[in-house]
């Protein structure tokens, strides 16, 4: 059954797909039911919805024209929110139809094709290279093509859409806009082509793609999103800084904290140092919260801030010793996790597990608790607060790769 190809999945019928509504929505009216009415149609909420998503993205695209790169990026991301809220509110006042399904696809085109494509081609992938961004835009309106007609279908008792989701192209931008702070335009434009082949291959591959049906999943995903590139765009326009230079020692201040917790769940898996692994307080804080932890990683991070200052130097001598970054961000990191912990025991929630009842609530907490203690330590250490609020709102986002990765190792037992 695996080795053959997926067969297209029957789409999804809505309450409102009854003969006289099949009847209205074909392709032939009556013209004296047209002349009846002032308007084409009668725009229902979801459908002024799906106009503000018109909105945002227009007013994107025109802080691109102007050089606003990272505001145009915060609006793209307030787009995808209203973009996923209209289908939200259709299915549950049971106020679906072909008309909503045509408009949120033609409006995607603008934000999701349209806004990325103008936005690379802006920074400097124009020329030749342009080609790519046109197979990428052919690629997407296939995709979308296909929703038209489809719709969502049903996989394993879920929402589901047939190819890979179009959204997945504004992740894809806001990945490379991050790496070229880093790494440079030349870098970004050398791998962008083998990205749009891939995105391209994915949006038309017949298979299904979960839905995020959890709207609080997607207001902490375009909330977080936006208030990122929010935040870059007021170190730019505002406080006069270099983002290259901001998001560089980020990376460098989390380095030997990623490290040594990379090294403490090693350690976990493969019960390294297990003399040490003894709760701190099992009724408080649950049986994961151990000295093991709370020795390894500040200790294991100083010496591995002392190695780095010894192969690549102090990175900027007004930034504190790399050693006590390393001591103190493992430190506050460690420590800053107990009250979310105590606070899941009071709830009866056990260790490693998850609130069914609120758990987005709970992912997002455990991403931020950890940034408050590493926060602190910076604050202590002497940088800026331009500095700590940057490595503050840029935590969560390396948390949940390093926690990606760890689980694809096998050394975390859940992705996020």
């Amino acid at each position: 059954m695996k080795d053959k190809l997926l067969k297209p999945m029957k789409p999804i019928k809505h309450k409102n797909n009854s003969d006289s509504n099949q009847k209205n929505n074909s392709l032939t009216h009556n013209s004296n039911d047209v002349s009846q009415q002032v308007w084409l149609i009668a725009l229902q909420r979801q459908d002024w919805i799906t106009l503000m998503t018109l909105l945002f993205s227009s007013v994107g695209i025109y802080c691109v024209m102007h050089g606003y790169y990272e505001l145009a990026l915060s609006l793209a991301f307030v787009g995808m929110l209203s973009d996923a809220l209209d289908g939200t509110i259709a299915r549950k006042n049971g106020t679906t139809r072909n008309f909503g399904r045509f408009l949120d696809s033609h409006v995607d085109l603008v934000l999701y094709l349209l806004f990325p494509s103008l936005f690379w081609f802006q920074l400097g992938f124009d020329g030749w290279q342009s080609l790519w961004l046109i197979l990428l835009m052919g690629a997407g309106i296939i995709r979308l093509s296909v929703f038209n007609d489809i719709g969502l279908v049903q996989s394993k008792q879920r929402l589901a859409y047939q190819g890979l989701p179009v959204y997945w192209i504004m992740f894809a931008l806001a990945g490379s806009v991050l790496v070229g702070y880093v790494t440079g335009k030349d870098f970004v434009f050398s791998v962008l082509p083998l990205l749009i082949l891939i995105l391209a291959g994915a949006m038309n591959l017949n298979r299904p793609f979960p839905k995020i049906t959890d709207i609080s999943m997607v207001l902490l995903i375009t909330g977080y999103g936006a208030s990122i590139f929010v935040w870059l765009h007021y170190l730019v326009f505002f406080a006069g800084v270099s983002l290259t230079n901001q998001i560089q020692q980020t990376l460098i201040i989390y380095t030997p904290l990623v490290l040594s917790a990379s090294f403490h769940m090693a350690s976990v898996r493969y019960n390294w140092l297990s003399q040490l692994d003894k709760p701190l307080n099992l009724a408080m804080f649950g049986a994961n919260k151990t000295w093991r932890g709370l020795l390894i990683v500040p200790v294991v991070g100083a010496v591995l801030g002392g190695v780095m200052s010894l192969l690549v130097g102090e990175h900027d001598r007004h930034m504190p010793s790399l050693v006590m970054i390393g001591l103190l961000t493992g430190l506050g990191y460690m420590l800053a996790e107990l009250p979310n912990s105590w606070f899941k025991r009071k709830m009866n929630i056990a260790p490693g597990s998850e609130s069914a009842r609120h758990r987005w609530f709970f992912l997002m907490l455990d991403q931020m608790d950890s940034c408050f203690g590493i926060a602190l330590a910076l604050l202590l250490l002497g940088l800026s607060w331009i500095e700590v609020l940057t490595t503050f709102i840029l935590g969560p986002l390396i948390h949940l790769l390093v926690k990606r990765i760890l689980f694809w190792l096998g050394l975390k037992g859940q992705p996020f």
